[in-house]
């Protein structure tokens, strides 16, 4: 099994999807995970939260584990969404949400075919997931546009600034 494969078997959905959605924003070409995960692997220390409750968004939604709302929620907070935005940000959430579901649906069936597949078929599978991964970046995108335009000058630099850090974050310079 290669590096690539372990990454996609191993990765959270959701946290797959923010960190694709990092590049894209950020222009880089790989990024540490934005949020921290359960397992402890952090990113920059969460922003005070906003006094926006993010129960409306979080407690209509059917589909989604625990964790992957905890890291909708912190990234909610990091970007001080305020209660005029959340409509905004509730499509941003749902969005995240609907290409987690897909991504974890092609790594599932990935993982449960991964002791019998061909070479070509693992290929086959990891273009399936890399796709899927594409097509989530440019539904993020599409939907946090309109959060971001909506945002004022001080969030939209903070916004930039979360993104940024979890680029940053990660990569090392050459000595």
């Amino acid at each position: 099994m290669n590096d690539f494969t372990t990454v996609f078997q191993n990765q959270k959905p959701a946290a797959a999807a923010l960190m694709v959605l990092s590049l894209a924003l950020a222009g880089s070409a790989f990024a540490a995970d934005p949020v921290a995960n359960d397992a402890g692997v952090a990113s920059e220390p969460m922003v005070a939260a906003t006094n926006v409750s993010v129960k409306t968004v979080t407690t209509t939604v059917s589909s989604g584990d625990a964790a992957d709302e905890k890291r909708i929620s912190k990234l909610h907070d990091r970007l001080k969404i305020t209660a005029q935005q959340e409509t905004l940000w509730g499509t941003v959430a749902d969005t995240m949400r609907a290409s987690d579901d897909r991504i974890e649906a092609l790594s599932n069936k990935r993982h449960e075919r991964v002791a019998t597949m061909t070479a070509v078929e693992d290929l086959a599978s990891y273009g399936e997931i890399s796709q899927a991964h594409s097509e989530s970046v440019k539904a993020l995108h599409a939907s946090f546009v309109p959060l971001y335009d909506a945002m004022s000058s001080a969030q939209k630099a903070n916004a930039d600034e979360v993104f940024r850090s979890t680029v940053t974050k990660g990569h090392k310079k050459a000595p």
